[in-house]
């Protein structure tokens, strides 16, 4: 904790900090007062990759590739909705991939 003192002029009425207290009599008066200054805050660290325990719940990403996946293997006509949906079902395995999910 870092103290600062500030000084009150009888003469003057002012503080050094640059207050103004007007005095109650003219008798010659010392005053000091201390003030606790809070360090500044440590600038924040930019972050690089996400720690393990920061690592996202797979039911939260890749929502709109999961979203055409579903849509397409439960509204296909196809005999075969997996080969018909193949191109967004790589997708999503792709963007899952991307946030280290094995699908």
């Amino acid at each position: 904790m870092r103290q600062s003192q500030i000084r009150y002029s009888t003469t003057t009425g002012a503080l050094s900090k640059g207050l103004r207290i007007e005095p109650l009599t003219q008798q010659p008066v010392s005053l000091t007062i201390a003030v606790e200054e809070k360090p500044a805050p440590a600038p924040a660290e930019p972050k690089t990759q996400p720690a393990q325990s920061e690592k996202p719940k797979p039911c939260c990403v890749c929502k709109d590739e999961k979203t055409a996946r579903d849509d397409c293997m439960l509204f296909s006509k196809s005999d075969d909705p997996a080969k018909e949906c193949k191109s967004m079902i790589e997708q999503y395995k792709t963007c899952m991939a991307g946030y280290g999910f094995k699908v």
